[in-house]
């Protein structure tokens, strides 16, 4: 959810409550509503099953078509909804604050939605379980789930991919993409796989 000056109508939002995500966490999550002229207080987020839901607030904007991070001006802010892919990747760690981080939080927004060609195209389902891996080690092998590499990714989209494994099979997509070989021998930051075996 982007926010930025100068939109049509009156808007108002407010936070009844925030806590952090872990104790100790500097990842806050905010209970936002959100009312637009006269009409009723209603939840800012809600969740795939349309159940109200936190947001973490996030310095940078993003352009809701194609997912692009966009070059911030001052005038924006995101509040970004627990269940969707900006705050996923905060949550599992990519933290777009940290200068370390901050691409591989864009990557793994690519990662999240399935977004091969980095176009705003998402080619997955909720609630699909994929296994991501990078190598700074703040996602790392799960050795309770077998995987089959998907694609690795960048902060564009995939900088390669294996189409059959793709997470919802093989699909048409919108752009040529080289397959992958070994780990990270595509210079992508992060790994997805397909999870083909898992408790």
């Amino acid at each position: 959810m982007c926010w930025r000056t100068g939109r049509r109508g009156r808007r108002r939002s407010r936070s009844s409550t925030f806590e952090p995500l872990s104790p100790g966490s500097d990842v806050l999550l905010y209970d936002l509503a959100l009312k637009v002229d006269d009409k009723e207080w209603e939840p800012l987020c809600v969740d795939n099953a349309g159940e109200p839901t936190q947001a973490i607030l996030l310095a940078d904007v993003w352009d809701a078509s194609t997912g692009e991070r966009l070059i911030a001006t001052g005038d924006g802010l995101t509040f970004a909804c627990r269940d969707a892919a900006l705050a996923k990747c905060v949550e599992w760690g990519y933290k777009p604050w940290d200068p370390d981080l901050r691409e591989l939080h864009q990557a793994c927004t690519r990662l999240v939605r399935a977004d091969y060609c980095g176009d705003g195209v998402s080619h997955t389902a909720p609630g699909t379980m994929v296994h991501v891996l990078d190598q700074v080690g703040v996602q790392t092998v799960d050795p309770e789930r077998q995987f089959v590499v998907e694609a690795e990714w960048g902060p564009d989209g995939a900088v390669c991919l294996n189409g059959a494994n793709m997470r919802l099979g093989a699909q048409q997509i919108g752009c040529s993409i080289p397959a992958c070989g070994g780990d990270f021998a595509s210079g992508g930051l992060i790994q997805s796989g397909k999870i083909v075996v898992g408790p």
